[in-house]
């Protein structure tokens, strides 16, 4: 897989909606809302910002939106070497998680029925499902959530715009740079400029005036 450019977000630079929290990875605390990320392909993230998220057939955690607080989790879906990082979009949402249950080990009698409440009502039922980190249930050791119900999760539109500028613009701004003539450079040196003010983030250098094409 290529390498992939370290990401930043709004979170870094402005504060938080009230109410919203970024946390470490421990337990989310029933009924707070977080910031949690995504990760899709960008066939899938364009569905997901119109339609909404929808409950994955089953899982680890039986059905639900599959989240995690770790960034650097998401990126790494979804799991195929052969999509190409152009391709690849990690989206920031904010999730109300509702009441939470710990999975913590394989085989727990709560794992893929979280959310029933049992033929009698007698059983606890659970909104989000949290796997934490080092538990020995993911490969990586980090923490996944497992959402039951998709209008808890808030997709944030200026992010969802800000991950996608970021992404193609970090995987293609040298493909465009060394085909394109001496005369288109400087309009392209400007987009990146306002792409870079737009999603806060440093993006590739493409100052290469080695590689200029004759216009």
């Amino acid at each position: 897989m290529s390498h992939q450019q370290p990401l930043s977000w709004v979170e870094d630079v402005f504060q938080l909606l009230f109410g919203v929290e970024q946390t470490d990875h421990g337990k989310p605390n029933c009924n707070k809302t977080y910031v949690m990320y995504h990760g899709t392909t960008r066939t899938n993230a364009t569905a997901i910002q119109r339609d909404g998220f929808v409950q994955s057939a089953g899982g680890m955690l039986g059905r639900g939106v599959y989240l995690s607080r770790d960034l650097n989790k998401a990126r790494r879906y979804p799991i195929d070497p052969s999509l190409p990082d152009s391709e690849r979009v990690v989206l920031r949402v904010e999730v109300n998680v509702g009441n939470v249950i710990a999975i913590n080990y394989q085989g727990h009698p709560r794992q893929k029925n979280w959310h029933k409440g049992g033929w009698l009502g007698n059983r606890e039922v659970f909104d989000t499902a949290w796997c934490p980190p080092n538990c020995g249930m993911t490969p990586g050791g980090t923490e996944e959530d497992c959402v039951w119900d998709p209008s808890r999760i808030k997709i944030n539109l200026v992010n969802f715009y800000r991950s996608t500028i970021d992404s193609i613009l970090t995987n293609c701004v040298t493909v465009w740079y060394v085909n394109c003539s001496a005369s288109d450079r400087k309009p392209l040196q400007r987009v990146m400029k306002i792409a870079q003010r737009i999603t806060a983030s440093s993006l590739p250098s493409i100052d290469c005036p080695d590689k200029a094409v004759p216009a």
